[in-house]
């Protein structure tokens, strides 16, 4: 039987990107997209077939994940990390940053980390007598752990 989980509170964390696995808490979530799973076709259809003869592709896409952040613009320490990761480019096309959500339910904390480059960073939303929130948009470049 599933076990029904609220989440009072969500972290998210982002890699340091001088520093390797070392991450730094950049603010909490207020909702989440997660990534869908989706694979392509490939038409193989041939002028002899009567049917559309489709195959899956082989390449996995993950998709992306999508963050609404609770937002504090004179936090530069942290929050500023975020728009730098999104200034600079990573060196090649195989070092992404990771990403940690961290979900301290009462019965455990969960914890996922997502590979990916940061494909948005929305704008501060300013909504009256609400918090103050941005989004951010991950491109999932590897299965998360």
């Amino acid at each position: 039987m599933a076990i029904k989980r609220v989440a009072h509170k969500i972290e998210y964390h982002l890699e340091q990107i001088a520093v390797p696995d070392a991450f730094t808490q950049i603010a909490n979530v207020k909702a989440i997209n997660d990534h869908e799973l989706s694979r392509d076709e490939v038409d193989v259809t041939t002028l002899a077939d009567d049917v559309e003869d489709v195959l899956p592709h082989p390449i996995l896409n993950l998709g992306e994940l999508k963050l609404t952040l609770f937002w504090d613009e004179a936090n530069l320490t942290t929050q500023g990390l975020l728009e730098d990761s999104v200034e600079t480019a990573p060196p090649t096309y195989t070092d992404f940053a990771k990403h940690k959500l961290v979900f301290p339910f009462a019965d455990g904390t969960v914890t996922k980390i997502y590979e990916g480059w940061i494909m948005s960073l929305g704008e501060v939303v300013y909504d009256i007598g609400n918090e103050v929130t941005r989004d951010v948009t991950i491109q999932v470049t590897a299965i998360p752990v």
